[in-house]
Formats: C-alpha cells, sequence, structure tokens
C-alpha cells in the first residue's frame, strides 16, 4: 500500500491546522513586538503579517506543487522555484512548532502523532492510521 492510502486524513488536517495556528500565534507575537517597538512600518497592517503561516501553507503549496510538476515536465528552473517555495512555506510554518511540542505535552489528543519534533523541517505533516491488530 502507499502512503497516501494508509493516511488518517482527519489527523493530518488537526495536526497541520494546530502547527498553523501556533505559527500563527507566534508570528502574532512578533508583530505585536515589532509594533510595539516603532519597528513596523507605518501605513502597512499588521494583520498582514500575523496570518502569512495560513497564506503560504494555502497558496504557497499550491504554487509548490505547480512548479514541482513544471520541473518533472522538463522545465529546468522550476525545480529551483519549487525549492525555494518549499523553503518559505518551512519557514513561516516551522516557527510554530515549539509551541505545538509544548502542547502536545498537555494535551497530547491535538497532536495525534507518536512523535512530534521540537522543530519539523516539513511543509505538511502526513499522519499514518495505526497498524490493525493481526
Amino acid at each position: 500500500m502507499s502512503a497516501l492510502s494508509e493516511t488518517d486524513w482527519a489527523a493530518t488536517f488537526r495536526l497541520n491546522a494546530v502547527r498553523v495556528a501556533a505559527a500563527t500565534v507566534v508570528m502574532a507575537v512578533v508583530v505585536l513586538i515589532l509594533v510595539i517597538a516603532g519597528a513596523h512600518p507605518r501605513g502597512e497592517s499588521p494583520l498582514g503579517f500575523i496570518f502569512m503561516p495560513v497564506v503560504f501553507l494555502t497558496v504557497g503549496s499550491g504554487m509548490y506543487w505547480l512548479f514541482r510538476a513544471l520541473g518533472k515536465i522538463g522545465i529546468p528552473i522550476m525545480d529551483a522555484v519549487a525549492g525555494f517555495m518549499k523553503l518559505v512555506i518551512v519557514i513561516f510554518v516551522v516557527i510554530g512548532d515549539p509551541l505545538v511540542w509544548f502542547v502536545r505535552r498537555f494535551y497530547p489528543a491535538l497532536v495525534p502523532v507518536e512523535r512530534f519534533g521540537f522543530v519539523n523541517f516539513v511543509p505538511f505533516i502526513l499522519v499514518q492510521r495505526a497498524p490493525a491488530d493481526a
């Protein structure tokens, strides 16, 4: 069986939604500190920065798969563009992983995996179903 056929999609969605929510919280704290310190650019809404993790995981993932497909059909620069997109997505999602790791200590049902690293350098984590008892 392939990894996709053994994926628990509800748990996968929940885990990645928690990761994006945690990244959004971390980004909100960073933006709040920048606004208080006066380092945030005037005229720009802080909300744009706060929701970057959500945008990068949704829109960025779609763009990543498009560029990757274009690279596979023979457009050489698209592989590099896809790699860069993946790096950008990872940066904006991974900032919340330490918070998710900490939350998992108190609410393990919220993070439905056996091992969740303090930092996971992947944009999207697939949760596999538990193997059936024989």
